[in-house]
């Protein structure tokens, strides 16, 4: 199975799940904490299923509880894209 269709998987098999998944990381960006759930995140992205694999720095940074640093974005669009891919809903 796909790392993409494991949570839309989970979602068939538990209907009663709310979709609110533990947030297990934490971003900073922009100074300000943001923080996100690994696997809401690499399941709909490429992007941060590379980020959090443990051959990137960032992925080893996660597993040490540390914050991973994003650069080159403002933090608001950075919140906004976590929350279009952990609720899969652009709204």
């Amino acid at each position: 199975i796909q790392a993409p269709q494991f949570l839309e998987i989970f979602r068939l098999q538990f209907p009663s799940f709310s979709g609110n998944l533990p947030k297990d990381v934490t971003f900073d960006v922009e100074g300000e904490k943001v923080e996100g759930s690994i696997l809401s995140l690499a399941s709909r992205s490429p992007y941060f299923a590379a980020l959090f694999s443990r051959s990137h720095r960032e992925g080893q940074a996660v597993r040490s509880g540390l914050p991973i640093k994003i650069e080159g974005v403002k933090n608001e669009i950075f919140r906004e894209l976590c929350r279009i891919l952990e609720s899969g809903r652009w709204e």
